[in-house]
């Protein structure tokens, strides 16, 4: 049995620049209205996970929900891509109707 380490730091994801860009993609394609950054990053940690695709994940508990800054700033430069593309833009304002933080960023896929 494997020892488990806890560890405080955020989550080392190792998709690859390319991987992430599919992810991103098949995201957007179930999406119908506007979404966060942090929903997207959620999105992305909960499918590291499940695919194995953290580093040290079989013996390493993450209590920080958060990515590495690599995979984090690696979204944010897709995210850009998609808004000069004209497939996102970004949603300005509150919606009252969904739970935000107030330093997240919202996007709405440009359909």
């Amino acid at each position: 049995m494997p020892i488990i380490v806890y560890d405080p730091n955020p989550v080392p994801v190792t998709y690859t620049n390319e991987e992430l860009k599919i992810i991103v993609s098949e995201f957007l394609s179930n999406i119908e209205t506007e979404f966060s950054f942090s929903k997207l990053s959620t999105y992305v940690l909960e499918r590291a996970l499940c695919e194995k695709k953290v580093r040290n994940a079989e013996t390493t508990q993450y209590s920080n929900r958060s990515l590495n800054p690599r995979v984090s700033i690696e979204i944010s430069r897709l995210l850009w891509e998609l808004i000069w593309e004209k497939k996102i833009f970004i949603v300005f304002g509150n919606n009252p109707y969904i739970p935000q933080n107030s330093q997240d960023i919202r996007f709405m896929p440009n359909k």
